[in-house]
């Protein structure tokens, strides 16, 4: 389920993986930037994405899987690269990423969730019920005027595309519904870094301290532009970003 998108082979001179999940009904190809950005200025991380079963326009027969299911299929790869990793969850997205960090343990250094604070629990539940009642149509129209979906499809593929916006919105909504009481007396050992941009309207930073249900260390970074998805449109500024946090990580693991 992980696409190699830059860098070295893990045989190779690799010493760290970045592991990116896109946002709902989003693809492995929606990070190639990022990861490109980010192995030009370092060429020992190697950025790898999610191209989760069921999202592939030309395989719309695959069966979409629940978070569990994905996450499960993610671990056993992220584990098989064999170094330590950092995740990034963008959006839908970000669930899985912490979902993931939780099954990795100690193997991840970093977690980055993008264009993403837990909405409260009502509003959670009014958006998996609004994606529900609301027709495939509608939802990847939803998708275009984000700039999550190319326009110009046909019926047929606009269609798909909301089906698995729907299935991914809930997924993630679920599992963060189910945190208080799947989560309770369990956070991440690894800091989380909340990136949010001025002017994405979909995200509230104000409630960023929300995922410390999840995490003991979480801070909050707010880009000056870029959208809802600023890593596609601020790739170079996001693999700062990541490459900052990591190496001052690194330097804080030196002994003095």
């Amino acid at each position: 389920v992980l696409r190699r998108l830059a860098g070295p082979e893990p045989a190779g001179s690799q010493r760290l993986t970045l592991v990116c999940f896109p946002h709902a009904a989003g693809a492995a190809i929606n990070f190639q930037q990022l990861a490109a950005a980010v192995a030009a200025s370092d060429p020992q991380v190697a950025g790898y994405a999610l191209q989760a079963p069921g999202h592939d326009l030309s395989r719309r027969d695959e069966p979409l899987l629940e978070l569990d299911e994905l996450a499960k299929l993610a671990v056993d790869e992220i584990t098989a690269i064999g170094t330590p990793v950092a995740l990034w969850g963008h959006c839908a997205g970000a669930p899985l990423a912490i979902e993931c960090a939780g099954r990795l343990g100690e193997l991840v250094r970093h977690v980055f969730v993008g264009a993403r604070v837990p909405e409260p629990e009502a509003g959670l539940a009014r958006e998996i019920a609004a994606v529900v009642a609301a027709g495939d149509a509608d939802l990847a129209a939803r998708l275009v005027a984000r700039g999550g979906l190319e326009g110009g499809l046909d019926r047929s593929a606009m269609a798909f595309a909301g089906r698995v916006y729907r299935h991914d919105t809930r997924c993630a909504n679920q599992y963060l519904l189910d945190a208080a009481q799947s989560r309770a007396g369990r956070r991440l050992g690894c800091p989380v870094t909340v990136v949010v941009a001025e002017d994405d309207p979909d995200t509230d930073a104000g409630r960023y301290r929300r995922w410390e249900r999840f995490a003991a260390d979480v801070e909050l970074v707010r880009l000056d532009g870029g959208g809802h998805l600023f890593c596609r449109s601020r790739p170079a500024q996001v693999a700062e970003l990541v490459l900052e946090r990591l190496t001052s990580m690194s330097n804080s693991e030196v002994p003095a």
